[in-house]
């Protein structure tokens, strides 16, 4: 009977050890499950680099469209000044006289205003013709 209790602690210990044993590779079985579904490292490295290209890429057309933009503000502040300078130009033509002409045949000299008995008299004095005009008028 001792021989038989020693083989029954015997199996006993070979099978907590087969369990632990078990436990191990369904532990191992679940890790290789969960490696198998992340795609390799090379795979990994492609997808990165692909990624980083692309970001490249959006940031090459997003300094391009910036710089679109900051041209487009530029050209827009330039219309917007211009059009204040062209109105700043109409209200000065519409406030101001006209200019006078420059050729001599459109500079026409208005007609002489009349003058008064004392400036006809001193007029009279000086032996202006223009005087004695105005004076038989």
């Amino acid at each position: 009977m001792a021989s038989i209790t020693q083989e029954i602690e015997v199996l006993k210990a070979n099978l907590t050890d087969s369990k632990l044993k078990r436990k191990h590779i369904v532990h191992i079985e679940n890790l290789a499950k969960t490696v198998n579904e992340v795609p390799s490292r090379t795979q990994t490295q492609k997808e990165i680099e692909a990624v980083g290209s692309q970001m490249d890429e959006l940031d090459r057309i997003t300094q391009l469209a910036s710089h679109r933009l900051q041209l487009r503000q530029k050209q827009f502040h330039l219309l917007l000044h211009s059009i204040d300078s062209l109105q700043r130009t109409i209200w000065e033509e519409d406030t101001t006289p006209p200019p006078k002409p420059s050729s001599p045949q459109q500079q026409q000299q208005p007609p002489p205003l009349p003058h008064t008995q004392a400036e006809a008299g001193e007029a009279d004095d000086t032996g202006a013709p223009e005087a004695t005009q105005m004076q038989t008028e």
